[in-house]
């Protein structure tokens, strides 16, 4: 289960990139924001190795250089910088 901090910077990182209309979306994405899974990636490690079968939203794995976000067969990159900073690419 993910840390209230872990949450808060998931929503936060995402909400910068989603323009949100009404509570109802805010509540949405912050429930979304809950279904992450954080594993730590180690140097070599392959990422495309560390697929899951849990729901349609599986997680994001944080390593030294990139994060990854893994839906359905799709992965996505996520970068997460220092406070108040984050980045959102659609390479697959």
């Amino acid at each position: 289960m993910l840390s209230q901090k872990e949450v808060e910077r998931l929503y936060y990182g995402l909400r910068s990139h989603i323009n949100l209309q009404g509570d109802e979306e805010g509540q949405a994405l912050r429930a979304l924001s809950n279904e992450f899974i954080l594993r730590n990636v180690n140097i070599g490690e392959s990422l495309w190795d560390l697929d899951s079968d849990i729901g349609d939203l599986h997680y994001i794995l944080e390593g030294t250089f990139a994060e990854y976000l893994k839906r359905g067969t799709h992965s996505f990159i996520l970068r997460f910088y220092r406070p108040g900073k984050f980045a959102f690419s659609e390479d697959s």
